[in-house]
């Protein structure tokens, strides 16, 4: 969220949560609509047997589960499940939660999935996961939409403007181009002699933001 002062162009810039939350609170009077998947997205980074630059994606019954390659041997994992079964994942002790990611990227029979050739010559296993390099963390997941991006002298852009389930693999990108539009917003107005933090002027920037946004 950024904040405007009348003179001198941005006075602050902060992480904004909360906002997301649209059945308690309307944060900065930009009210926001959505819902619940009733599953919440466990995060970490793993270490996993070779090295391999390959992102795979399982989709398991109770929600996806993906890893995202970093580097060498490094994968970023997004497990997502239903609320009861991953408070239980994050419950466990570090050696039985891996073995618990093996045998769903393995297919393991308590972790259902659709059925596919694993014959083919391009199918390929997911490298087995060895080591948890960090906390794991874990998120409510649910779509988001703010009404609006601007209010006076504030701009909210990325989760705060909106929000949607990591299996699109689009929450990045999409924070990205709010940061380029309200960028270019800003340098724009402030050439010009604008008040960059003027309601009427950033309201430039959710247009283009939405728009280009609307087809995600």
């Amino acid at each position: 969220v950024f904040f405007f002062q009348a003179e001198d162009g941005i006075r602050d810039a902060q992480e904004s949560r909360g906002l997301g939350d649209v059945y308690k609170r309307q944060l900065y009077n930009i009210p926001a609509y959505g819902w619940s998947y009733n599953q919440n997205g466990i995060v970490c980074t793993v270490e996993t047997t070779f090295n391999n630059k390959t992102a795979y994606q399982r989709f398991l019954e109770s929600g996806p589960l993906a890893l995202l390659p970093l580097w060498g041997n490094y994968y970023s994992i997004v497990w997502s499940a239903q609320r009861e079964l991953a408070e239980k994942l994050m419950q466990l002790p570090e050696e039985a939660f891996i073995d618990e990611m093996n045998r769903a990227l393995r297919k393991d029979e308590d972790y259902q999935t659709f059925n596919f050739n694993q014959s083919g010559q391009n199918f390929h296993y997911a490298p087995f996961v060895k080591r948890v390099c960090n906390k794991r963390m874990q998120f409510p997941l649910r779509v988001l939409q703010s009404q609006r991006y601007v209010s006076s002298r504030v701009a909210i852009l990325g989760d705060a403007a909106h929000a949607v389930h990591p299996l699109a693999g689009q929450g990045l990108n999409m924070g990205m181009i709010d940061v380029a539009y309200l960028a270019n917003n800003i340098i724009k107005n402030k050439k010009s002699g604008n008040d960059i933090g003027d309601y009427n002027w950033l309201k430039e920037y959710e247009t283009d933001s939405k728009l280009s946004l609307i087809h995600i």
